[in-house]
């Protein structure tokens, strides 16, 4: 029945238009959309968390594989910009997290954008099982 009725009411959020539309619209593509993953090596995974249409930016979580099939939640961390980890280097211990990555930065006196090489040392949450 959910699916049945899902299309009807993201046409009328869309007729709506609005924080009422916007509400509506992302209540339903919550449920149906992918999970971001952002970074993927054999042993860990960095996904970037869907927090609603409200919420603040860039909420990510980091899995580690298990047993082939499931994953196990080792830490997330919330950064101010929306990072992309394509060319970047990750180290992985029990307590922290290194990311090596190239950040843009704004000179507003040269109106410029300039690359900068930073690290990014982040301590993980440790869940229980």
């Amino acid at each position: 029945m959910f699916y049945l009725i899902s299309p009807l009411l993201l046409f009328f959020s869309i007729l709506i238009d609005g924080i009422f539309g916007g509400i509506l619209i992302s209540f339903f593509v919550f449920f149906i959309s992918p999970p971001d993953v952002r970074f993927q090596d054999e042993n860990i995974k960095i996904y970037k968390v869907h927090s609603g249409l409200l919420a603040g930016c860039c909420q990510y979580e980091i899995t580690q594989n298990e047993f082939l099939l499931f994953e196990k939640k080792i830490g997330e961390f919330r950064f101010e910009e929306n990072l992309q980890f394509e060319k970047s280097k990750i180290k992985y211990n029990d307590k922290k997290l290194t990311i090596k990555m190239l950040l843009k930065e704004y000179n507003a006196e040269t109106e410029n954008y300039y690359a900068k090489d930073s690290v990014i040392s982040i301590p993980l949450k440790r869940y229980s099982r």
